[in-house]
C-alpha cells in the first residue's frame, strides 16, 4: 500500500542504450543515490550472459527505479524476471511473458519531491529513448502536472496508512481468526473511527 508509479515501454531501435544508462547514472550520482548497472551484452562473448541490460537507482526511502531492458528492448524488473522462467523466450528469441514486462516504483515514503523528480526523469527519458511508453501514476502527477493534487494524494495515503497502523497497534489478531476476518475487523474499526 502506498503511492506507486507503474511504467512500461520499449526502446526505439535507434536508441543508444549506453547514453541512457550514462544519463541515469549521472542523475543518480548528482543526487547521491545508490545505483546498480547491468552490463550491455557483448555478442562476441561466449560466456552465458544475463538477459538484462540497464541501470537501477534508489532515491532515499524509495523503491528502486528500474531502467533495465530485455533483449527485445522492453523495460523489465530483473527481480520479477528472476522469478519467472523465460528460458524459452531467450532461446527462441520469442516474446517474453507479459508478467516480466514493465516496472513499478513505490514513492510513498520518499515524498512528493522525489515522486515529481522521478516523473520528470521518466518524461525526459521516454521522449528521448522510447518508441512507446505508458505510465499509471497513483499520484496523478504524470497525467496532470498538478503539484497540489499530488500533495493532497500523498496526504490522503498517509492518513490511510496511519489509520491502519493505529488499528493494528490497538487491535490484536486472535489465534482463532484468519487474516481475512482480522482485516475485516480492522476495517470496521477504521470506518467507525472515521464516521463512515
Amino acid at each position: 500500500m502506498g503511492i506507486t508509479i507503474h511504467y512500461s515501454g520499449k526502446l526505439k531501435e535507434t536508441a543508444n542504450l549506453s547514453n541512457l544508462i550514462e544519463e541515469a547514472r549521472d542523475i543518480a550520482e548528482i543526487y547521491q543515490w545508490k545505483y546498480t548497472q547491468f552490463p550491455i551484452a557483448n555478442p562476441d562473448d561466449s560466456k552465458k550472459q544475463d538477459p538484462v541490460t540497464g541501470i537501477c537507482f534508489s532515491p532515499l526511502n524509495c523503491e528502486p527505479v528500474w531502467l533495465c531492458f530485455l533483449p527485445d528492448g522492453n523495460l523489465c524488473n530483473p527481480v520479477l524476471l528472476s522469478m519467472t522462467d523465460v528460458s524459452g523466450a531467450l532461446e527462441n528469441k520469442s516474446d517474453f511473458p507479459p508478467e516480466v514486462i514493465g516496472c513499478f516504483t513505490k514513492t510513498q515514503y520518499a515524498g512528493e519531491d522525489i515522486h515529481k523528480l522521478i516523473v520528470h526523469l521518466l518524461k525526459y527519458l521516454s521522449a528521448k529513448y522510447f518508441e512507446s511508453f505508458e505510465v499509471f501514476d497513483e499520484g496523478y502527477f504524470w497525467e496532470t502536472g498538478d503539484e497540489e493534487l499530488l500533495k493532497k494524494t500523498f496526504e490522503l495515503y498517509r492518513q490511510h496508512l496511519d489509520s491502519l497502523a493505529e488499528a493494528i497497534s490497538h487491535i490484536p489478531k486472535s489465534s482463532e481468526e484468519n487474516f481475512e476476518a482480522y482485516f475485516q475487523k480492522l476495517m470496521k474499526h477504521i470506518r467507525k473511527n472515521k464516521g463512515i
